[in-house]
């Protein structure tokens, strides 16, 4: 019976959704985070290599998928050659998601489990890599192969040379997360793929790269200017501001906060806006973070976060959520450059439809295509539990954009 119902909603999706198009189209893959000087795109080919046995290799789009048709063909010289689908960066920069197996053993289906994290000594246990489904038959392991990947509410399905390898039904799995191309960590390899095609299911119209690059152009010019804006704080009381007030208070023209895990959170919702802010951290390593189209909830808020604070300055964080890291810091050593200790920090934050745009003293942290979070919600001011600390944030205005 699942799989009648996989199949009926597949054929749905099928029928809503738009065409084929290419995963990949700028050579730059400018779109793509990971060990680029391993990587890179030309006519069409995306190759990884490793030469010499060493820490993995990884490239993870910044864009996320939910349900989807996946088709390419690739070849796998070595070990460890993977294609992590629905994947995810959980704290403090693990990556989790569902992996299918490219080579002797492909279509292989496994869980990349991420390990608990504690907040207060920024350390997570070991990873764990969850065998789930053993291909049914495995094709040569040299040549060229083709792999079609569906991923359809709880379903995920492989085939291999238009033969089914494997299926999985996972309750408990994400829902959506972005596509990444792994080769593992103690080996030397090469991993290859070429028409790489993907087609998104259900009402979801995908922005293609041509489409984004210019959306991103147009964004920067919406936050270069000084036109159009409204305080979202006068300088001098909380109005307009609500939830765990007694944590935060107005002084010297800017609101401040102390540790508690609370956030102080607007009276109204916001969809599409441009937001400036000036905040100050003090010491170095505090933790707070500005909330965006969020809603209150029980523990806290949940929706996205521009964290604050070494070693997550400019980090595009999906709170209390398994979505985890949606954009993390690639340069640590230079994002702390660009960081004014004990002084004020200039964020400028984006939001139009599935666009996402955050600058930290004028330079992009955060550039991202996502269908699926929320459209409306609230913004928060939020500092974090933990030892003495003082957060600031003044300048605060908002300009909402169509």
């Amino acid at each position: 019976m699942k799989f009648a119902l996989f199949f009926v909603l597949l054929e749905s999706a099928l029928a809503a959704g738009g065409g084929y198009g290419p995963l990949i189209t700028d050579s730059t893959l400018r779109h793509y985070l990971g060990d680029k000087q391993r990587w890179s795109f030309r006519n069409g080919l995306l190759t990884g290599e490793q030469e010499t046995p060493g820490r993995e290799s990884f490239l993870l789009s910044n864009e996320r998928f939910g349900d989807f048709h996946l088709k390419f063909s690739a070849r796998c010289a070595g070990a460890g050659c993977r294609i992590l689908v629905r994947g995810t960066i959980q704290p403090p920069f693990q990556l989790a998601g569902y992996q299918v197996e490219i080579g002797s053993a492909a279509g292989s289906l496994s869980y990349c489990k991420p390990g608990r994290f504690e907040s207060a000594s920024m350390k997570a246990e070991p990873q764990k890599e969850v065998s789930l489904v053993r291909a049914s038959s495995a094709p040569p392991a040299d040549g060229w192969n083709d792999y079609e990947i569906t991923a359809v509410g709880d379903q995920i399905t492989v085939q291999v040379n238009n033969r089914e390898a494997a299926r999985i039904t996972e309750d408990r799995g994400f829902r959506d997360g972005a596509i990444g191309f792994r080769l593992a960590s103690g080996g030397s390899g090469k991993l290859e793929f070429k028409d790489l095609q993907i087609r998104l299911l259900g009402n979801v119209v995908r922005k293609d790269s041509t489409a984004w690059i210019r959306d991103t152009e147009e964004l920067l010019e919406l936050a270069k200017s000084s036109e159009g804006f409204q305080p979202l704080f006068d300088g001098a009381t909380l109005n307009g501001w609500q939830d765990t007030t007694r944590f935060w208070s107005p002084r010297d023209g800017a609101i401040s906060g102390q540790p508690h895990n609370s956030f102080l959170v607007t009276a109204k919702d916001y969809a599409n806006f441009v937001l400036k802010a000036s905040v100050r951290l003090h010491p170095k390593n505090g933790n707070s973070g500005i909330q965006v189209r969020s809603e209150v909830i029980p523990e806290g808020m949940r929706g996205y976060q521009i964290d604050i604070g070494d070693p997550w300055w400019g980090h595009l964080y999906a709170e209390s959520t398994q979505r985890g890291i949606l954009i993390p810091v690639a340069d640590r050593k230079k994002r702390m450059q660009l960081v004014r200790a004990d002084d004020w920090n200039d964020f400028v934050i984006v939001y139009r439809n599935e666009h996402i745009l955050a600058q930290l003293n004028n330079e992009v942290t955060a550039d991202l295509i996502d269908y699926y979070g929320e459209k409306t919600g609230k913004i928060g001011l939020q500092i974090h539990v933990g030892p003495p600390m003082k957060v600031e944030y003044r300048n605060i205005q908002i300009k909402v954009l169509p």
